[in-house]
């Protein structure tokens, strides 16, 4: 039997497959929505980071709590890993 590792770190970005970008309402202004990212030093949002460059109005969050905040009205959008 093969011995396996599990590692620290790891990627899964390719055509079709990486972070989400999820909003609750068109109704909000996407330069004022509050967006959830799973981590300030990850891919999702250095990926949120090169694509919107103007906002400053991310909030760190665990990636297992982003959909609920959406949900409860913590956050208007959020950044969600696969």
């Amino acid at each position: 039997m093969e011995k396996l590792d599990i590692l620290d770190a790891g990627a899964a970005l390719s055509c079709g497959c990486g972070p989400l970008l999820v909003i609750k309402s068109v109704d909000i202004p996407f330069k004022d929505a509050t967006i959830a990212v799973p981590g300030i030093y990850t891919a999702a949002h250095i990926l949120l980071r090169l694509w919107y460059t103007e906002g400053n109005n991310e909030k760190d969050s665990r990636f297992d709590r982003i959909l609920l905040g959406i949900v409860s009205g913590e956050f208007d959008d959020g950044v969600i890993i696969h």
